[in-house]
């Protein structure tokens, strides 16, 4: 397994871990088995380091406030950029995240847009780098604006 996969399993447990215990199981059971495999332990190391634990208490205590977890925490990313952007545009922003970060994110949306996401991914043509790179720049800072 390469660094860069390992962070990226580390990023995907990160969110995981800050969801409601049925929301992580939803999410996971998407995945392909060796990318939750690998999400699981690193989400069994965020246990062992505590981190878990964190942030269920950080959900425990906004939700006895009574305020969604989500409306508290913010919106992720990807579901902000999903209300300023077209299906085909959130395609070309998803074709610029790789693996289980990108299947992650593609859970994250609402069902039918989910689908329309999907099919725009699957017909779009590869981006050179240069380019992958400039939009997924942009997307950051679209995000952050928007937060």
């Amino acid at each position: 397994m390469t660094v860069a996969s390992v962070q990226t399993h580390r990023r995907c447990a990160l969110l995981i871990a800050s969801l409601h215990p049925r929301d992580q199981r939803l999410l996971l059971r998407q995945l392909d088995v060796d990318e939750a495999r690998a999400i699981r332990l690193q989400m069994a190391e965020l246990q062992r380091l505590g981190v878990g634990n964190d942030l269920a208490a950080l959900r425990q205590d906004i939700e006895a406030m009574g305020v969604p977890v989500q409306a508290a925490l913010g919106a992720p990313l990807w579901t902000r950029l999903a209300t300023h952007l077209s299906p085909e545009w959130m395609a070309r922003l998803l074709a610029c995240v790789e693996g289980p970060e990108r299947e992650f994110c593609l859970q994250m949306l609402d069902e039918p847009l989910r689908q329309r996401v999907a099919a725009a991914l699957d017909a779009r043509p590869a981006l050179p780098p240069a380019l992958e790179a400039a939009v997924r720049a942009a997307a950051l800072r679209l995000g952050e604006a928007s937060a």
